[in-house]
C-alpha cells in the first residue's frame, strides 16, 4: 500500500510538472502570437497606399517635383496627381531646376517611350526614360511610395 501511495504521489508530481510545462509552453506560444500580431500591425501601418497605373496629357502638367533621382511627382489639371518612376537612376535629377517631358505622343502612360529631360549637375542636358506612371491621391502618398521603394 505504501508503495502504491508513493507511486501515486510520484505520478501526481510528474503530472504536475508536466502540467506546469504544458502551461509554460502555452504561455510562450501566446506571447509569440501576440508579438507576431503586433509585428503584423506595424507592418500594415508602414505599407504605402495602393495606386493604379495612369496616364496624363503632357500639356496638362502644371508642376513637377523630383522626389529623388528615381521618382518624379507631377500635378496636372483637374487635380490629377501622378508618380513617375524613372529608368535608370537619373543622376542629378533631384537637384535639377529645369525639368521637361518629351514624348512623341501627347498622352504619357507607363512604357510609352516618354522621357524626362533636365539639366544635370554639370548643367548638361540629361535624359531619363519614364518607365511607370501611377495615379496617386496626393504628394504625401507619392512621397511615401517613393521612400518605400527606395529602401527596397
Amino acid at each position: 500500500m505504501q508503495a502504491l501511495r508513493a507511486l501515486a504521489l510520484a505520478a501526481m508530481c510528474s503530472l504536475g510538472l508536466f502540467g506546469a510545462y504544458v502551461l509554460a509552453q502555452e504561455d510562450a506560444e501566446d506571447a509569440r502570437d501576440d508579438a507576431e500580431t503586433d509585428a503584423t500591425e506595424v507592418d500594415a501601418a508602414s505599407i504605402p497606399p495602393t495606386v493604379e497605373e495612369g496616364c496624363f496629357y503632357v500639356r496638362e502638367v502644371r508642376s513637377f517635383d523630383a522626389l529623388n533621382n528615381e521618382f518624379v511627382f507631377i500635378e496636372g489639371r483637374s487635380d490629377e496627381m501622378f508618380l513617375l518612376t524613372m529608368f535608370p537612376n537619373c543622376i542629378g535629377l533631384r537637384d535639377s531646376f529645369e525639368i521637361a517631358i518629351q514624348s512623341r505622343m501627347s498622352r504619357v502612360c507607363s512604357n510609352s517611350s516618354a522621357d524626362i529631360r533636365y539639366r544635370g549637375v554639370d548643367r548638361r542636358l540629361e535624359r531619363c526614360q519614364i518607365v511607370k506612371v501611377e495615379k496617386v491621391d496626393d504628394k504625401a502618398a507619392a512621397e511615401a511610395l517613393a521612400e518605400a521603394r527606395s529602401r527596397n
